[in-house]
Parts: C-alpha cells; sequence; structure tokens
C-alpha cells in the first residue's frame, strides 16, 4: 500500500522512506473512535484512529486497513530519531520474506514540535493470541503446526534481517538521503507485548506475527557491537532480559537471541498444551524458585546468578564477586518434553 498526499510516500520497492515537516497549524485528516484509544508507554502515545479516505491511495488491489496507529514520540528527539532509522532499515532488506515479520511504518512526519510515526492498527499483541489459540490451533494438526513454525522462523528470519541491514532515508527537506552502512542492530526489549498481531494480513495471511516498538532499538558498528555496556541499554523489560546483562555488564548482538527464546517457550507452551493459563502458572512458578533462592533478581526472570565457587548462591551478597548465570530449574523442567510430539505429517 502506498500512502500519498501532505505527508509522504512509502515505496517498499524504492528502499528508502521520505520523512517530512509539517506546520504547526496543519490539520491532520484523522477522524477519531468511538470509544477512543489511547495507549501510553514510556516513549510516546498511540492513538487508533481512521484516516479520511480522500487521503489515501492504494496501490492495485491492495487490502485496505480499517483503522490506523499513530505513535506520538513525546520527547526530545534528534534530527532522524532512531526509531525512523529502524524502521528505514526494515526498508533496505531486499528480501521481503526477511522484513515480513517487522511492523511496517506506513508513513512518518513532524509538526511542531511532536513526531510522528502512523502504523496499520494490530488486532493485539502475543498475549491477545494466546487467549484465542486454544480455540483455533491444535499440535496434532499438519497445518495448525506449520503455522506456528513459519511465524517463529519468520520472526527470526526478520530479526536477524533488521541486525544485518543498512538503511537510507529522506531528509526532512525532502533534498538528499541519508545512507547509515556496516551496522548492527539490537531490538533490547523483545517481550509478547512487542510482537504484534494481525488477524488478517497481506495476501491472505491468518493470524501473522510482527516485532514491534522499534524505537528502542539500537545500532553499533562492526567493532562495537559485542562491546556495548549494559548500563547503555535502556528500556528493557527484567523478565526477558538476557544473562549477560548481569554476567558480564555488556551485551552484544546475539542479546536478543535470549529473549525471542523466552518468549517462543511461552508461545510452543500455549501451543502444546492448549491452555493460556499455563503462561501464568510458569511465571509464578519462577517466581517461587527466585524467592525460595533469595535471589535479587525479578523473580519472573528465567534465570538464576549463581556465586562462582560457593555453589548454591543466588544473591550478590555471596563472598565470591564472580557470578555465572543458570537457567532456573523450572525453566528446564518446563522445556523437557514430558508427552509424546503431535503428528506432523499428514500421513
Amino acid at each position: 500500500m502506498e500512502v500519498c498526499g501532505l505527508f509522504c510516500t512509502v515505496k517498499e520497492d524504492g528502499k528508502f522512506m521520505n520523512h517530512f515537516r509539517l506546520p504547526g497549524d496543519f490539520i491532520l485528516p484523522f477522524l477519531g473512535c468511538d470509544p477512543p484509544v489511547v495507549l501510553s508507554g514510556g516513549f510516546g502515545k498511540v492513538t487508533k484512529v481512521k484516516i479520511e479516505p480522500s487521503h489515501l491511495w492504494y496501490k492495485n488491489n491492495s487490502r485496505k486497513p480499517e483503522y490506523f496507529s499513530v505513535k506520538t514520540i513525546w520527547h526530545d528527539l534528534p534530527e532522524h530519531p532512531g526509531e525512523a532509522d529502524a524502521l528505514a532499515r526494515r526498508l533496505a532488506i531486499q528480501n521481503a520474506e526477511d522484513r515480513e515479520h517487522l511492523h511496517r511504518v506506513l508513513f512518518s512526519f513532524r509538526r511542531a514540535d511532536c513526531y510522528c510515526l502512523v502504523f496499520e492498527w494490530a488486532d493485539g499483541d502475543l498475549t491477545k493470541l494466546w487467549q484465542e489459540m486454544p480455540n483455533s490451533y491444535q499440535p496434532d494438526v499438519y497445518e495448525h503446526v506449520c503455522w506456528f513454525f513459519r511465524q517463529c522462523v519468520g520472526i527470526m528470519r526478520s530479526l536477524h534481517g533488521l541486525q544485518n541491514h543498512a538503511s537510507s532515508f529522506s531528509s526532512r527537506d525532502g533534498i538528499g538521503r541519508v545512507i547509515y552502512d556496516a551496522c548492527h542492530g539490537r531490538h533490547s526489549d523483545i517481550k509478547p507485548e512487542n510482537i504484534l498481531w494481525f488477524k488478517n494480513y497481506e495476501d491472505n495471511q491468518k493470524d501473522h506475527l510482527v516485532i514491534a516498538d522499534l524505537g528502542l532499538t539500537q545500532f553499533n558498528t562492526t567493532k562495537s557491537k559485542s562491546q556495548v555496556a549494559w548500563a547503555d541499554v535502556g528500556g528493557y523489560t527484567e523478565t526477558y532480559k538476557a544473562p549477560e546483562s548481569d554476567v558480564k555488564r555488556s551485551i552484544g548482538g546475539k542479546y536478543d537471541i535470549w529473549g525471542i527464546g523466552c518468549v517462543f517457550l511461552l508461545h510452543a507452551s500455549v501451543f502444546l498444551l492448549g491452555n493460556v493459563k499455563c503462561v501464568e502458572a510458569f511465571s509464578k512458578l519462577r517466581e517461587k524458585e527466585g524467592q525460595e533462592r533469595r535471589s535479587h533478581l525479578s523473580d519472573t526472570i528465567f534465570y538464576n546468578l549463581v556465586s562462582g565457587g560457593y555453589g548454591d548462591a543466588g544473591s550478590p551478597t555471596a563472598k565470591s564477586t564472580r557470578f555465572r548465570a543458570e537457567v532456573k530449574v523450572t525453566v528446564t523442567e518446563v522445556s523437557e518434553p514430558r508427552i509424546a510430539p503431535p503428528a506432523t505429517s499428514k500421513n
């Protein structure tokens, strides 16, 4: 889909994203929803809107979204905000399959001191899909198994694409393009709430998942991608942070792999057990183990810190100041197969 008008035009085959500044008194063609939907977060707010049809032009017979989300960033921003850079990198990924599971920006604009990104409105995040899954997917149905793995593989491909591609987008006055090369990305806050769910996506794709909230994505050169101090990482969620954040106090390009692994473990649990309540039950088990070890970490985190040389000590008050991470016993037990695997073939 292409969006035209006084904003900008986004062409996925053009490998760049335009961004324009609008006058402060420019009237936006947005129609509110009843009841209004406004979601707030640490980096801005997201508003659900309809857009006046005369301001939209759809290429060919593209699917026409009914609602859109307008993300307004409310803190001071540099000339090219990090999220615009991350979204522009999506356009630079030439293989369509590698960008298919990254949230697609339709257009962006800056009016006065407000910077806005406009997306198609999602039906929910992964936690909402989990509530629907037991009634829609069974692990002994071949097509359902294919859907499950297709989504997981697609998310991993898109995450890899985000981490390993440069970007470019036009300057705010539309003259010239800024190009970023040889950079490596890291999302830093992979969690179920940052995986969005679309009931119906392009090309009749059902229950499609995309990685969202790219505003936290940080990019580093090849030399520095494995030497980022943990103190310089912001916006992460304690439950899904990787062990190196506590053990090494620095993180690299593989940091997101831990978080996506934790999310996939929860996702697989709901799919195999057919009960969304297993997510809360699993969280309580991890919390109980953390409390029993008197850990200083978040109780719902997926690992424990063990003092090197002093055995079963989960607190930094242990005599040794050197720590190693251990996957929680409850996580290991959940990961072990306890039932015969479901049929994965039509025969």
